[in-house]
């Protein structure tokens, strides 16, 4: 959804009532809603389950509620007050997205009427099936994934990054946004989430498999050459284009490149990757800007 694309949405139906996984940034909401609409009798839309707090996701929780006065919108109580009050995160945001906060849109509160806070490993019924929220930190301190027991089907968040089916090839590039990424914390998600019964991977950015054991195996191809370029960034001073030269080599991300939204995706995580490098290795201003 969205020009760019900016979002895959997905839809839980539990028959007596129903669910979209996440709200979508706020540009994005009335065309979210309206094609759940589309497949569902509005009356019986009641929850918005979004994985974190990041305006990609959850940057339209306050007007998906202005449409839908009854919606409940689901969030990991890490990020529960930043919906409530969102003024440090929509600064946050706008620093680390440049032009891209543009192409999402601004966040506003969110009544705390429609805000559910959810614990690490807690459930909710959405008709007759069960969703559980797992905490996924890494991506963000308030990272979290929704688990569909019934149907053994995990919607990821940014927790196991984006991933990318042209068709004629797959791959999976981590999500690194400065300035709270920690790739330690990341992988110790991954790892969590491996232990999970999983029969399908529904990525909001871009897509499903149920290929489990490939899209692990991508994700750990794709966070592994992430931090080892970026590693050997910033050891040897690399610049920016010497940082895409050598990722280009080991993930097929040029075509990407040509797309300015993905593009300054791309360029954003590899400045929060680089902040994260620099912490662990106790270095200022390695690298060349």
């Amino acid at each position: 959804m969205g020009k760019p694309r900016v979002l895959v949405g997905y839809l839980v139906d539990g028959g007596s009532e129903a669910a979209i996984i996440e709200t979508g940034p706020s540009k994005l909401v009335e065309e979210y809603l309206s094609r759940a609409a589309s497949q569902l009798d509005t009356g019986r839309l009641g929850w918005s389950l979004v994985s974190h707090v990041h305006l990609d996701h959850a940057g339209g929780a306050w007007k998906a509620v202005e449409l839908y006065p009854d919606l409940r919108v689901g969030v990991y109580e890490r990020g529960y007050k930043h919906l409530v009050d969102p003024s440090r995160l929509a600064g946050s945001a706008r620093e680390a997205l440049g032009s891209v906060y543009d192409v999402w849109g601004d966040i506003r509160p969110t009544p705390p009427n429609n805000l559910v806070g959810f614990k690490d490993g807690e459930a909710v019924n959405i008709g007759s099936l069960t969703v559980r929220l797992i905490g996924a930190p890494g991506h963000a301190p308030h990272s979290a994934v929704w688990y569909l027991e019934d149907s053994r089907v995990l919607f990821s968040g940014d927790a196991l990054g984006i991933y990318i089916d042209s068709g004629a090839t797959r791959f999976v590039w981590p999500t690194t946004p400065p300035p709270t990424y920690d790739y330690d914390l990341a992988i110790a998600t991954i790892g969590k989430i491996k232990k999970l019964k999983i029969d399908a991977v529904c990525f909001p950015h871009y897509g499903y498999s149920a290929n489990v054991d490939e899209v692990f195996r991508l994700i750990d191809e794709g966070f592994d050459v992430w931090f080892e370029v970026t590693k050997q960034a910033v050891l040897d001073s690399w610049g920016t284009d010497v940082i895409l030269e050598q990722l280009s080599k080991r993930l097929p991300i040029t075509p990407l490149l040509k797309d300015e939204y993905l593009r300054s995706l791309i360029l954003m995580d590899i400045r929060g990757m680089l902040d994260f490098q620099q912490k662990k290795m106790g270095v200022k201003n390695g690298y060349k800007t």
